[in-house]
């Protein structure tokens, strides 16, 4: 019998971010749709779980970056990823290889996730805004006299 304890894990990082959870939720909508799409048009459907996914993994990279500045840049890629996702689901239902209904049991899930992941790109837009040794690059002055460089006139 072994005297070693299952470690409680406590959802931390990346976890607590709601625009993970929902973009979550929404790739795993896509990709159980995704399994509806057989033979030739396989690779539709294949495209469709890459897109999904790719919105919850971009956030995840870009909150384990450690700056504001790299988050924003994944967040708007998630975000892109989000857009294929939609255009992937009206393609899909006007081609015929899923159903209208099937389309709308990935689309609320869809827009929640685009709009929280909308909300917190903008609100780390104004922290970034709001704070500028992190983001703006006019602090770092080029004139002779920041540098004491001396001009040979």
């Amino acid at each position: 019998m072994s005297d070693r304890q299952p470690v409680a894990s406590s959802k931390s990082g990346y976890h607590r971010v709601i625009a993970i959870q929902r973009a979550d939720t929404m790739a795993k909508a896509a990709y159980q749709l995704a399994q509806k799409v057989a033979g030739r048009d396989r690779w539709l459907s294949s495209q469709l779980s890459r897109a999904a996914i790719s919105a919850p993994l971009n956030i995840v990279e870009g909150h384990s970056r450690g700056t504001t500045r790299d988050f924003l840049r994944f967040l708007e890629t998630a975000l892109s990823s989000i857009a294929e996702v939609e255009y992937l689901l009206e393609f899909l239902a006007e081609a015929g290889l899923i159903t209208q209904s099937d389309r709308e049991t990935v689309e609320p899930h869809r827009r929640e996730a685009a709009a929280t992941l909308t909300g917190l790109i903008k609100a780390l837009q104004r922290k970034v805004a709001a704070d500028q040794k992190d983001w703006r690059r006019n602090l770092i002055s080029e004139d002779s006299e920041t540098y004491g460089a001396k001009n040979d006139e």
